[in-house]
């Protein structure tokens, strides 16, 4: 090698190195929560059910509390102590088919596949504070089950799904979308 090849080569790495350290430093980013800034710690009040669905409101508010301790940075803590308190209640639980029937040999007649949607208001009080921090909202969750043999179980298992669905929207909507 050249001694002009190798002083490129030593001003080459030196401005890359130069390079990826102002582009490290940029400009005020930083890596951490975006959790809402004035509340760390969540409790989750019973869910109520305004529908006739058996244990819905137990398997949202477990959903809840999943997504809660696993997926965010929210600690969960009692209604006593957390900075807030969120607040749900299930308004309607519809199902519907989707995909006519199937049969077995033109003996059995059975519907394949059903849709089942979640209707959830939702709101975030502060103790202590007259104005929610998060005004009454509503979302929904979807979810699609079949029906094997036991309609019950299965709308269990449609309701599981759409309850992950609802926790996920909103624990993020809590944290990320203030």
């Amino acid at each position: 090698m050249t001694l002009m090849t190798m002083k490129f080569i030593k001003f080459f790495n030196f401005t890359a190195a130069l390079s990826l350290l102002l582009f490290l430093n940029g400009c005020g980013y930083h890596i951490g929560s975006i959790n809402h800034p004035q509340f760390k710690s969540l409790a989750i009040a019973p869910v109520t059910n305004e529908t006739l669905t058996y244990n819905a409101s137990s398997i949202l508010r477990g959903k809840l509390t999943e997504k809660c301790t696993v997926f965010s940075n929210l600690k969960l803590k009692s209604q006593k102590t957390a900075d807030a308190i969120l607040y749900c209640k299930i308004l309607k639980i519809t199902t519907r088919e989707i995909v006519d029937t199937s049969t077995d040999n033109q003996e059995i007649f059975r519907p394949a596949e059903w849709e089942l949607v979640m209707e959830v208001e939702y709101s975030i009080l502060i103790p202590g504070r007259k104005r929610p921090l998060i005004d009454k909202r509503i979302v929904v969750g979807r979810s699609n089950f079949q029906y094997l043999g036991d309609y019950t179980t299965s709308k269990r298992n449609g309701i599981n799904q759409a309850s992950q669905r609802l926790a996920t929207k909103i624990i993020n909507q809590a944290t990320e979308a203030w």
